[in-house]
């Protein structure tokens, strides 16, 4: 998950740092405070405005970074979200001020009944991975599936191409869904496992009839804590190779419950 944002009381401070790289800040205005002041502590990510002018401002830029008080302190800029160049502002020589306000991406809307919507709570948080080409499983030879294409990755799982075990960054509860299509064949046995901190949870097992075969496991568990490995594991036992299909149908969703 992102790095929360912090906020403070009043803050309004003088720059005259040039070029493209870390404020050093100046004292606050009259009546304003200094970001350690005004309530923000060292190492919080903050978003912030740089103006030329407090009054006609030609040149302006809508940064997220990351303060560090110090003599002076300074706030990097870690993203520039919006600017007057498009880029971050080359400043020339000359006085600037920062003050601290939310951008736009950061901010949830009310829905019409006034409540936050759930895609913005912990609550409600999905992954959807899927293939995006076919993978051989060998006969007899169980092996983990790995993921290489993302539908919705908003609990940051896909953390490589491929990546076989998914692990969680926050705890929770959770509800996860794998499924997986065989090819085609009419030999033998198709296992689909859902492990959840290395235990099998769910499991689907179906005999081949010379069809695709469909599995599918699903599992809720509460009480998950940071950390723990999400895996689909697949075996089968036609005789030889055997292809999983790529596509929406062969895919792991993990979404969390509270």
């Amino acid at each position: 998950m992102g790095t929360p944002n912090s906020i403070g009381d009043a803050v309004l401070v003088q720059s005259t740092t040039t070029g493209t790289g870390t404020y050093q800040l100046g004292p606050p205005l009259d009546g304003h405070f200094s970001l350690k002041d005004g309530g923000v502590p060292n190492g919080a990510r903050v978003s912030y405005v740089v103006v030329d002018s407090l009054t006609t401002p030609t040149l302006r830029e809508v940064v997220e970074g990351i303060y560090t008080e110090g003599t002076p302190g300074s706030l990097s800029r870690v993203s520039v979200k919006r600017s007057s160049t498009g880029a971050a502002i080359n400043w020339p020589p000359g006085t600037r001020y920062i003050f601290l306000a939310p951008n736009v991406g950061n901010l949830p809307l009310l829905d019409t009944e006034g409540l936050l919507p759930l895609a913005y709570t912990r609550a409600g948080l999905t992954t959807l991975l899927t293939r995006a080409t076919p993978i051989a499983i060998g006969n007899n030879t169980p092996a983990g599936l790995p993921w290489d294409n993302s539908v919705v990755d908003q609990l940051g799982m896909l953390t490589a191409t491929p990546v076989t075990t998914l692990v969680l960054a926050e705890g929770g509860t959770y509800h996860i869904e794998a499924q997986a299509v065989f090819a085609a064949n009419a030999s033998g046995n198709r296992i689909l496992q859902l492990a959840v901190g290395g235990d099998v949870w769910s499991m689907d097992q179906q005999q081949a009839t010379g069809t695709q075969t469909f599995l599918r496991a699903s599992v809720d568990l509460p009480g998950l804590g940071p950390g723990a490995a999400i895996q689909a594991n697949v075996s089968q036992s036609s005789g030889g190779n055997l292809n999983i299909e790529a596509g929406p149908t062969t895919h792991i969703s993990i979404r969390r419950v509270r």
